[in-house]
């Protein structure tokens, strides 16, 4: 095809997705999500009063042009200013709107290349209006098409944003105790804090002290979700949803202890993988540091004896019962 007509071409193609729903018809087998990060996001009133929210996509097969349509709340928050990304190496936009609540973009590779993968489309620059909370809507003229000008399966994950004025904040101490089953050593356990209310993250790395061993200082009073990050442990994700309150009653988190003999321990449940991974360094844990799991320079029988006493156990059956 010449290359001009199908430059032609391609705009018509964003004005039909624009103004002439049709079906969704296209050789790519999964789903393209398009989606806001970060979701929620969060918008402090002081001192910038602004914060970036990317567009993202996700699982892009062949993508040749687009279109976006953006509804929110504009008594809470309005878009100052956004940065397209020429995700196609030379990319036009000729549909651009930025009203007051509602945001469009309508682009197409002009003379580039199609798009494959995950990448970010176009960056938002949001300014407070008030104190507040928006969804952030995909209006359903938001699509995108391939070089065959059809429009794929599109999956729209809606956002969130959160207008709050710092002023309001109640800060508050909090430690922690944790540990690791079987490990005499109480030190380098990460330990992330995810504010659920006002966006607030935290972070902290466990000392060798008894008892409390980790102390995030004056936070902001919220519902944290808690996570760790610890090799050859099962550790607590996000997805378990381990949430705690701070406030004037309650400043320490339950003892934690972290179920060890996780050596392949990205995964979060021990199993074969973990046993095979410390037979095989068995006596020389330099050939595979991950199999000493209890810490001690070697790869033995203790570790092993770890691996078979919590065989079978996963992140959400280790930490069921622990309530924060």
């Amino acid at each position: 095809m010449n290359k001009k007509i199908q430059i032609i071409l391609s705009l018509l193609v964003i004005f039909g997705m624009i103004l002439i729903p049709y079906g969704e018809t296209s050789a790519q087998q999964d789903p393209l999500l398009v989606f806001f990060n970060p979701d929620p996001a969060y918008l402090y009133t002081s001192p910038s009063n602004t914060t970036v929210i990317d567009i993202d996509i996700t699982n892009a097969v062949d993508i040749w042009s687009y279109s976006i349509v953006v509804d929110y709340d504009e008594s809470i928050a309005v878009l100052q200013s956004y940065e397209v990304q020429d995700i196609f190496n030379n990319i036009a936009c000729q549909y651009q709107v930025n009203d007051p609540g509602h945001f469009g973009l309508g682009c197409v590779s002009w003379g580039g290349v199609p798009f494959n993968g995950d990448t970010t489309v176009v960056k938002l620059t949001f300014v407070g209006v008030s104190t507040g909370q928006t969804p952030l809507t995909f209006d359903t003229l938001t699509n995108f098409s391939n070089t065959s000008f059809n429009q794929v399966p599109i999956d729209r994950q809606h956002g969130e944003l959160n207008v709050v004025d710092p002023s309001s904040f109640i800060y508050l101490p909090l430690i922690m105790n944790v540990s690791v089953q079987g490990v005499l050593e109480r030190d380098g356990i990460e330990v992330g804090l995810a504010g659920l209310n006002y966006g607030m993250s935290y972070s902290g790395t466990t000392s060798n002290a008894a008892g409390n061993n980790l102390d995030f200082g004056e936070i902001v009073a919220d519902t944290y979700r808690i996570t760790t990050n610890h090799a050859r442990a099962l550790n607590v994700t996000p997805a378990l949803n381990k949430t705690f309150t701070l406030s004037s009653g309650a400043s320490e988190v339950p003892l934690l202890r972290l179920a060890a003999g996780n050596a392949v321990w990205t995964d979060n449940v021990i199993d074969v993988h973990d046993w095979t991974a410390v037979n095989g360094a068995w006596g020389d844990a330099s050939l595979n540091v991950d199999a000493d799991v209890n810490f001690d320079g070697a790869v033995d029988g203790r570790d092993l004896a770890l691996v078979g006493g919590n065989f079978g156990l996963t992140s959400s059956v280790a930490y069921a019962a622990w309530l924060p």
